[in-house]
């Protein structure tokens, strides 16, 4: 059991010298809540005595209970942080804070409140795991969509699920502050999902709160079925699995995962559908010139204006781009049919349609591929990793004008405990970003592989804009002999394939 207080006060120390102005703001916090609000802020004073406030409610409670969270909360920092000119309070319901500094709009990452709950009995850390993860990567896709509705930034989702090992009821949902873009909002969660991996991923329940986000999930009527772990039943799986890595292996270009956006669809025939199949035949020609590893495309007029983008790995032929993008225009059409949001990922390259523009903004799903074979926990991998990807991130933000922008390709010899191998990285974004948010969605793209792992031989992260890939299997150093090293490269690249399609199950697909 790991639980924090009821409620979670952080208050930073400067000098008393605009009281006043702070009583103002949290009185009108306090009537702003009373009116039926889930979220507003309030400004009062003049430079250097500004104070800046807001309030966020969970989106599920009544207006009630968001009123009187709010009052309760606004009462005890005004008895707790009387001489503070900086406070954060967290509640289960709800989160108050104030500031000398305007904080409107602006992603932090501290502080936190994390309340979870672990039954230690459960010795079954893949029970929930084939459908948490999916869950909660579709909430935070589905959140920044939703800034229009009465509770703005705020999903949620009931779900029974049944699988093989038996049944629970899940219960769980994400929420942003509304004063965040929804880019930032994407941002906010993802980096509450990394604080969530790292302190409850096996809990019954769980709430993380940042400062400007939320995310929550609580697993009941737990029903386990014994007769069906036995090992029979996961090596029927991995020989399924593996059916699936050779017809993988056979492909020119792999797939990895089609989103097809539910939230905003179209009929057909209609003016958008034309317009987005005159922006996905615009970049299919595109990449057929070769010439360029990304471009985008327009069609139309508000409010059906189409927006399309292809982003190729900078590694590969151009003829292998032109094809990738072929099949990924090709399959959005024929997968998508009336969704106006798709997104297409392959290992070789990705395709995203829209009817918004995307172009220049963080945001979206993502999917990773990685390696079953790994690394000995003695290893310093993960240490080498994050120097080299340190190092790349630097030099790609640095690079938005050269002929593959923003794109860093490395091979490295490493020798560790009397052995070596060779790690060949490559890390690359978009061309539409700037050297900021090429930064910020590679850092991103690191953290989500360091916490899915950090061990594998060989992993690939694409997101929306950006892509980090390693490779440590291809040359593997005091292999006993030629014939042995290819065994173990076809058993690698097998279970890679296996691991993506457990990977984008783990994901909702």
């Amino acid at each position: 059991m790991s639980q924090p207080s009821q409620n979670l006060t952080d208050c930073n120390q400067l000098p008393d010298t605009y009281q006043s102005n702070r009583n103002t703001v949290l009185s009108t916090l306090r009537n702003h809540s009373s009116l039926g609000s889930y979220y507003s802020n309030a400004t009062a004073g003049l430079s250097p005595n500004t104070v800046y406030g807001m309030f966020l409610c969970i989106g599920n409670i009544s207006k009630t209970s968001c009123s009187n969270c709010v009052h309760s909360a606004t009462l005890g920092m005004d008895k707790s942080c009387d001489s503070h000119d900086t406070s954060f309070m967290f509640s289960h319901e709800c989160m108050v804070r104030y500031s000398d500094v305007s904080f409107y709009s602006l992603v932090e990452d501290a502080p936190t409140s994390s309340s979870y709950y672990r039954n230690d009995s459960l010795n079954s850390p893949f029970f929930f795991n084939k459908t948490l993860p999916g869950k909660i990567d579709k909430l935070v896709f589905r959140a920044p969509l939703s800034l229009s509705l009465p509770v703005p930034y705020f999903v949620e989702d009931q779900e029974h699920v049944t699988q093989l090992e038996g049944s629970y009821d899940l219960e769980a949902m994400a929420q942003c502050s509304p004063d965040l873009h929804p880019s930032n909002c994407t941002v906010c969660l993802r980096l509450v999902v990394e604080k969530f991996s790292e302190c409850c991923s096996q809990s019954r329940w769980a709430r993380i709160y940042f400062p400007k986000c939320l995310l929550s999930y609580d697993i009941s009527a737990l029903q386990p079925n014994l007769t069906s772990l036995g090992v029979t039943t996961k090596g029927d799986d991995i020989f399924g699995r593996t059916v699936i890595a050779i017809m993988i292996g056979l492909l020119m270009v792999s797939h990895l995962r089609t989103f097809c956006i539910e939230s905003n669809n179209f009929t057909r025939p209609s003016t958008y559908h034309s317009n987005r199949a005159s922006v996905l035949t615009s970049i299919r020609d595109r990449s057929f010139l070769g010439t360029r590893t990304y471009s985008n495309a327009t069609k139309g007029l508000s409010p059906d204006t189409a927006y399309g983008m292809y982003l190729c790995r900078g590694d590969v032929a151009k003829s292998t781009c032109g094809l990738c993008v072929r099949t990924a225009t090709l399959e959005i059409s024929k997968s998508c049919t009336y969704q106006k949001e798709a997104f297409i990922y392959y290992e070789e390259c990705m395709v995203r349609v829209s009817d918004y523009s995307f172009f220049g903004l963080l945001g979206g799903p993502s999917t990773i591929l990685y390696s079953a074979s790994n690394f000995s926990i003695r290893s310093s991998f993960g240490q080498t990793f994050s120097h080299k990807m340190d190092k790349h991130i630097l030099r790609a933000a640095s690079m938005p004008l050269s002929p593959k922008p923003y794109f860093v390709l490395d091979r490295e010899l490493v020798k560790e405990f009397g052995s070596s191998y060779r790690l060949d990285s490559v890390v690359q974004c978009s061309s539409d970003l700037d050297p900021t948010n090429c930064t910020v969605c590679l850092r991103l793209a690191v953290q989500n592989l360091l916490g899915c792992c950090s061990l594998s031989r060989e992993a690939h992260i694409f997101h929306p804009k950006c892509l980090v890939k390693y490779d440590t299997t291809s040359s593997l150093v005091n292999v006993p002999s030629l014939g042995a090293m290819i065994g173990n490269k076809i058993f690698g690249r097998i279970f890679i394939a296996v691991m993506t399609a457990t990977t984008l199950a783990l994901l909702g697909l």
